[in-house]
């Protein structure tokens, strides 16, 4: 009998869920048929995002073989940043020393906050 009940419920739970799901699925369908500039805006906006963390990536190597060469041994430090833990000469007293990418009008290199 109580295995029964405990049936009859997860039926209902199922059929519920299942009709919620549909319902969702045809008011996005509805939504995306009579406005289909949303989803040309949405599919744009996720190929610029990709675009832009591929570029992020590509600045962020380029500005870690810099430091290299110049002596420094740096660490990434969050999804925009690097920190320079160890360099050579006058940089020696400000380790560790954060560096931040910031996107304006293209990728720039920004210095924050120095621990000293």
């Amino acid at each position: 009998m109580r295995r029964d009940i405990q049936d009859y419920y997860t039926e209902i739970a199922l059929t519920v869920t299942l009709r919620v799901l549909g319902i969702l699925i045809l008011v996005a369908a509805f939504i995306l048929w009579s406005r289909p500039v949303l989803l040309l805006r949405l599919s744009r906006a996720i190929v610029r995002a990709k675009e832009n963390r591929e570029v992020l990536a590509q600045v962020l190597a380029e500005v870690e073989q810099f430091l290299k060469q110049a002596g420094a041994t740096t660490q990434r430090d969050g999804q925009h940043g690097l920190q320079i833990t160890s360099a050579a000469g006058r940089l020696k007293s400000y380790i560790p020393l954060p560096v931040t990418i910031v996107e304006r009008n293209g990728w720039e290199l920004k210095r924050i906050a120095l621990s000293r």
